[in-house]
């Protein structure tokens, strides 16, 4: 199906946003993002599956992330009225490493706006910087 225009805009921006309130470790701000129910499926990363915005905050409270997160390569398909299946890519930067990998998502238009309902990230690859830690 094809998704409207304005609704395609508005789930690159939840992307977006999702990776500024990463970066800043604004955890209570995690409902901009996340449908209430949302499941947060982080596994291949060792993190496990969360349901729920509490338990996701919790699982990333105690998490290290990296220093910044980017989204890119972002596809949005409408797999009914309200509801977007979307793929894309995460590239995150780690003081020694940068890692990335896929995000298979479904959204909902939950009434304040697009929302997360499931957040499945994939790691694909993990690459060492050199001279990691030395002095600028």
């Amino acid at each position: 199906m094809t998704i409207a225009s304005g609704a395609v805009v508005e789930i690159h921006q939840l992307l977006g946003r999702y990776c500024h309130i990463l970066d800043a470790r604004a955890w209570d701000r995690l409902g901009e993002v996340f449908a209430d129910n949302a499941v947060l499926d982080a596994d291949t990363v060792g993190l496990g599956v969360h349901e729920g915005i509490a338990a996701i905050a919790a699982v990333w409270r105690t998490t290290e992330h990296p220093i910044a997160h980017h989204v890119s390569a972002i596809v949005v398909e409408e797999r009914e009225s309200g509801v977007a299946d979307i793929l894309s890519k995460g590239v995150f930067a780690w003081p020694d490493r940068i890692t990335g990998g896929d995000y298979i998502d479904v959204a909902v238009e939950a009434g304040l706006g697009w929302r997360l309902l499931r957040r499945r990230y994939i790691r694909r690859w993990s690459l060492g910087l050199p001279n990691a830690g030395a002095a600028l």
